[in-house]
């Protein structure tokens, strides 16, 4: 059995901008939530006694968890992980970026103290 997804527009606006995404604008959770629900339609089955009400609601806010978590996982995945110099190295009309950067300590950023002398 297929759903109508007009019946839920209004449901699909509300959560998303009830329910924040972190690095998201509600427009871009609406559209998810949209996409998702279209690719799981086939799931729906009337015959297992649930009601396509409860299925549609229940699909949304999975679906919103889901891009919860993934937006945490990247978070913690960007504290955790610390690039080298050779990872960060890209290229910028054909020079290297990293010849031009300036050492920390002509920034004064580095502090000498007796203690470490």
């Amino acid at each position: 059995m297929s759903i109508n997804f007009q019946n839920y527009e209004s449901d699909i606006v509300a959560k998303a901008r009830i329910y924040k995404v972190p690095g998201m604008d509600w427009e871009d959770v609406a559209q998810e939530l949209r996409l998702h629900l279209w690719q799981k339609r086939d799931w729906f089955n009337p015959n297992l006694g649930v009601k396509e009400r409860t299925f549609v609601m229940c699909m949304l806010m999975n679906k919103i968890k889901d891009l919860r978590k993934y937006f945490y996982r990247q978070k913690r995945w960007l504290e955790s992980h610390h690039l080298t110099f050779s990872e960060v190295e890209s290229f910028e009309n054909g020079s290297q970026i990293l010849e031009a950067s300036v050492p920390i300590n002509f920034l004064g950023l580095i502090i000498k103290t007796d203690k470490y002398e």
